[in-house]
């Protein structure tokens, strides 16, 4: 007799069902009938269900079906549990005999060359780790002497082979199915019990299915027909209502009888996250970043995700995340940061079914560098474009050597620069720049101070999310030299003052410079003077000043009678009083009465005409001269102030 095949798995614990439905005996051959019993039958089918080993024993109610080389078929029924006795009838005279295991699959009427056919059903109905013992179809040959009840020493036969295998933890199932496009797994067979070989007949199926309440991470048994499997498919439907598949192309899966192929855990296909990204615009400016992902999750097992999270980030920074307690579409936006910079960034995440967290393949998307944006209205502040401008009085008040730089951030809205913001540089066709950083788009750098009196060129460039950033256009500015505040009672720097004679810096109680000086005593006279021009003021157009003189005169020693001082003040254009006066000059007298000896006296000039190059000019005519005294003319201040620079 041929020996059994042996099924080994490891670590499967099986709970061996069988139907215990009661057979009665049947002569489909219409002849005499003797008795038969099986005894001592092997196992049903040697198996491994522990690591220490074990067997599928026969159980009471197992049945088989009994065809006899009379044409006879009967139904065995055993009534011993594991000892396997089975009893029935067969035709009397019955010298050979062919059965199978369980009668129940069987759909032969007869056989006289042992030849059988049986169903193998495409829907499997055991429940998940169990082995479908019932579905196992076995078949045998014995041979009997006619008369003599007893036939011992018969084994069985496995004919089909078992497939497994086991669903990830986060996976509760309701339905399996495995199928195969290479070949037919289940249907009619046809059985050549002597041989124990199986074939398919007619149209199978190419599929198996179970179908149940199996919990999360179960593993499942599938009895096929053997025969080579090339390319399969795993289904499994949820009870959510989820659909997971695996499949595979490649490899061969050699199905032998009485073979378990164990597949082991499966890898449910999860696709791939997939991301793009894009700034955004709206009239010219830049507004944002958009950026989709597609998590990769198939459609089909949306329903059981109770958990989706992704972030993205760049350098460490997490720049937008997504929190989600469901799916309901391929794609998502995540939040934050309205805009993104330029660079690579990861998108990474996870999603959680049946209380197992999976982590999904990270992704890349690059942004790329932002467009369009530029400085414009480039403009620098001085005291000259107030006064243009109508601003007088807070031009009289701004520091005549200071430009003030403005710009506008163009191309970028204000949403976006209060997240990333715009470097920028201010520079002078002097050399000078100052620079910084700017969150809005109007920009106003530091003041650039200390520049010459002259016409200056302003221009701008900056730097955003590392894209150069050009300055559309420049600005002119005019540094005038006004307004002018001199005070020489604070200080001895006449810097651009020009003294056509001797001017002596009197550093004193009075303090300032002494353009006319006499000394009258009883041995000796002394006396000097010096007309005082004022720097030459940078004035690209003729404008309205107003300029105010501050003089002291004071005297010592014996004055006999009031004296007077005439102090001449003028335009001109250059340091000659008589040649470069630009209008007629005026005077203002002021005396010392008798007995005084010192006087503070302030000259306001009316309006006046300057244009570039001109000089305010200071000088004294006369000093009316007597007694034993020292007389003094002193500048102690100029002012020069706008009016209106809009006169051409």
């Amino acid at each position: 007799m041929k020996t059994n095949r042996i099924l080994s798995a490891a670590l499967i614990v099986f709970a061996a069902t069988a139907c215990n439905t009661d057979y009665t005996t049947e002569n489909f051959s219409g002849q005499d009938l003797e008795p038969m019993k099986i005894a001592g039958v092997e196992t049903k089918t040697v198996f491994n269900p522990t690591e220490t080993g074990g067997t599928v024993n026969w159980t009471v109610g197992d049945h088989l079906a009994i065809f006899d080389n009379k044409g006879g078929k009967n139904i065995f029924n055993n009534s011993e549990g594991a000892a396997a006795s089975f009893s029935g009838n067969v035709t009397a005279g019955t010298e050979m005999f062919w059965g199978i295991y369980p009668a129940e699959l069987a759909t032969s009427e007869s056989t006289t060359n042992g030849i059988l056919t049986a169903t193998l059903p495409a829907t499997q109905t055991p429940a998940a780790g169990t082995f479908a013992e019932e579905l196992n179809i076995s078949v045998t040959t014995g041979f009997k002497t006619p008369g003599t009840p007893e036939v011992t020493d018969i084994s069985f036969h496995n004919v089909c082979g078992l497939i497994s295998f086991t669903v990830p933890q986060r996976i509760s199932a309701k339905k399996v199915t495995f199928s195969t496009e290479s070949r037919e797994l289940a249907g009619t067979l046809e059985i050549d019990c002597d041989n124990c070989t199986a074939n398919i007949t007619g149209n199978g199926s190419k599929s198996v299915s179970m179908e149940g309440n199996f919990a999360a991470g179960s593993t499942f048994y599938f009895v096929v027909t053997p025969g080579e499997i090339t390319g399969y498919r795993i289904d499994v439907e949820t009870n959510a209502g989820s659909l997971y598949y695996k499949s595979t192309a490649a490899g061969t899966l050699d199905i032998k009888a009485g073979d378990l192929k164990k597949l082991g855990t499966i890898d449910f296909k999860n696709g791939e996250m997939t991301a793009s990204a894009s700034h955004t615009y709206s009239d010219g400016q830049l507004t944002g970043t958009a950026l989709t992902i597609n998590h990769g999750i198939p459609q089909n097992m949306w329903k059981d995700v109770t958990a989706l999270s992704l972030t993205v980030s760049k350098g460490g920074t997490n720049y937008r995340t997504y929190s989600a307690t469901s799916v309901n579409g391929a794609t998502i936006t995540p939040t934050g940061n309205i805009y993104l910079p330029q660079g690579t960034y990861t998108i990474s995440g996870s999603y959680t079914m049946n209380g197992e967290q999976t982590q999904i393949k990270e992704t890349n998307v690059t942004v790329l560098a932002p467009t369009g944006i530029s400085l414009t209205s480039i403009n620098g502040v001085t005291s000259y474009s107030l006064a243009t401008g109508g601003d007088v009085t807070n031009a009289n008040t701004h520091q005549a050597d200071r430009i003030i730089p403005h710009a506008t951030v163009s191309g970028v809205s204000e949403a976006v620069l209060s997240e990333v913001g715009l470097s920028y540089t201010f520079s002078l066709s002097n050399g000078k720049s100052v620079s910084g950083t700017t969150t809005s788009s109007a920009i106003k750098g530091d003041n650039i101070d200390g520049n010459a009196w002259a016409t200056h060129t302003l221009t701008a460039s900056g730097t955003f999310d590392g894209v150069n950033v050009a300055g559309n256009g420049s600005s002119v500015c005019h540094i005038t030299g006004l307004p002018y505040y001199k005070n020489f009672r604070e200080t001895s720097d006449a810097t651009g003052w020009t003294f056509d004679g001797t001017a002596n810096y009197l550093n004193d109680y009075t303090k300032g410079y002494v353009i006319r000086y006499y000394y009258n005593y009883v041995f000796s006279t002394k006396k000097y003077s010096a007309n005082a021009f004022s720097p030459s003021y940078a004035l690209p157009t003729k404008i309205k000043a107003h300029y105010s003189v501050e003089m002291h005169i004071a005297q010592t020693g014996l004055s006999s009678s009031s004296k007077t001082l005439t102090v001449r003040t003028g335009v001109t254009t250059g340091t000659n009083i008589s040649n470069g006066k630009v209008n007629s000059f005026k005077e203002y007298d002021s005396y010392l009465t008798k007995g005084e000896n010192k006087r503070t006296v302030s000259i306001n000039e009316e309006d006046i005409i300057l244009s570039n190059g001109n000089r305010i000019s200071i000088s004294v005519d006369n000093i009316s001269y007597s007694g034993a005294v020292e007389h003094y003319a002193i500048l102690t201040g100029l002012n020069v102030l706008y009016v209106d620079a809009n006169i051409e």
